[in-house]
């Protein structure tokens, strides 16, 4: 992501899930070893098998190294906040700043659409409400707070996000 968005970053934050990342590397090792051993005693006569399971295990590290970083970045002028992958970048003008709140873990991680709410997260716990143009998200933080009062700096309008 730019991190310069065109002026002065007030608030930046990096969080990584680095145990996601550690468990879909044993499972593309898994996927990857049984399609070796698959084809190793059928004496290597049909690859497409072997190359399909590489395949699945080679998405699924993108996949997961995609969506396991997530960044957010607050000026005077945007809001970015997202993944590698797929990031949202919205001018603070557009900006009704809400409550903090609990994330459960239900809403599980990543990119996803819960109770009339869009969520992104790497971690539960806890995250910042918005309202832009009528959608809600809900932004995970490791530190809401500081992630809030950077909002309110740039976008006052504090409403029931």
């Amino acid at each position: 992501m730019d991190a310069t968005l065109s002026g002065t970053a007030i608030y930046e934050e990096r969080q990584n899930f680095a145990l996601l990342r550690m468990i879909a590397l044993v499972a593309a090792l898994v996927i990857g070893g049984t399609a070796y051993i698959t084809n190793s005693k059928s004496g290597f006569t049909d690859p497409s098998e072997a190359w399909s399971l590489a395949f699945i295990a080679a998405m699924l590290l993108v996949v997961v190294w995609g969506f396991s970083r997530m960044s957010t970045t607050v000026n005077s002028a945007f809001l970015q906040f997202g993944f590698p992958v797929w990031h949202k970048r919205v001018e603070v003008s557009r900006i009704h700043v809400g409550e903090i709140k609990r994330i459960p873990m239900w809403y599980g991680l990543g990119i996803h659409y819960v109770v009339g709410i869009w969520v992104y997260n790497v971690h539960l716990g806890r995250g910042v409400v918005i309202a832009v143009d009528g959608r809600r998200y809900l932004i995970g933080s490791s530190d809401p707070e500081r992630l809030q009062s950077a909002l309110l700096q740039v976008a006052p309008r504090r409403e029931n996000a």
